[in-house]
Order: structure tokens, then C-alpha cells, then sequence
């Protein structure tokens, strides 16, 4: 998760070979909070996906969701969830993932929030960050 100083962050591309930024995700210095800022490609944000460090899910992956309020304007508009983990997920190191995407978002919006649901996983989710050999 890195320090205060060197947060997380994904700069989202599309189009052929990635030409094009499209936006950023960005995870502020917070505590106990698991929130990140979604940026479009002027650098406005678009959304903020919030969720607490004190869900079941943290604790029991095997009993519970850990769930990402999608918000605008401090409203919430929709939902990343990490489903409760099956026992063949457990062992294979699989996590699910379901996105219900703000109503009213265009492909770019969605490709955002896509993303960010990425970097909850890499961020929160994923067990080995710095092995590359397995």
C-alpha cells in the first residue's frame, strides 16, 4: 500500500496500443479508509469509491463481501464488491469481483471504474505483490 508520500495510482489508456489516456485512478493518504479518487482525462474527478478497513469480508474472505461504495458528489451511484471467496478460490488465490456501474456512465466512465476496481484488487486483495516467479 506504500507510504503517504508514494501512493498507488493507475493512468488508464484506450484505443489502438493504449494511444489515448483516458484518465487516472489515484488512492489518497487516508487511515482506515480505503478509498480512491477517479479522475477523467482533464484530471476532474469523476468519482470516489469508499470502503471501510472494519467489513467481514477483510477478515473472513470465505464468509463475506468487501464492498466499495461507487460516489459522486458524495452520493452513492454504484457498487464495486469483492464476493465471498469458495473454497477451490481459496486455494487457487482467485478473487470475484462484481461492478454495478453508475447509471448513466458512458464506455470511458465504465473503463474508469473498471480500473479502479483493478487497483482495489492489486492494492488490497492480491497476495504475492512483488513475486514475479509465481
Amino acid at each position: 500500500q506504500g507510504c503517504c508520500f508514494c501512493r498507488p495510482s493507475f493512468t488508464v489508456f484506450a484505443g489502438p496500443e493504449g494511444s489515448k489516456q483516458i484518465g487516472q485512478i489515484e488512492d489518497p493518504c487516508r487511515i482506515c479508509v480505503m478509498d480512491q479518487q477517479i479522475k477523467d482525462e482533464q484530471g476532474n474527478l469523476a468519482y470516489t469509491t469508499n470502503g471501510s478497513i472494519c467489513q467481514m469480508g477483510m477478515c473472513c474472505p470465505c464468509c463475506a463481501s468487501v464492498d466499495f461504495d461507487i460516489q459522486k458528489d458524495g452520493k452513492k451511484v454504484g457498487l464495486i464488491s469483492k464476493r465471498p471467496m469458495t473454497i477451490g478460490e481459496c486455494f487457487k488465490k482467485t478473487n470475484r469481483f462484481t461492478i454495478d456501474f453508475p447509471q448513466g456512465a458512458d464506455a470511458t466512465q465504465k473503463r474508469l471504474v473498471f480500473a479502479a476496481a483493478m487497483l482495489l484488487d492489486l492494492e488490497y486483495f492480491e497476495q504475492n505483490k512483488n513475486d514475479n516467479n509465481s
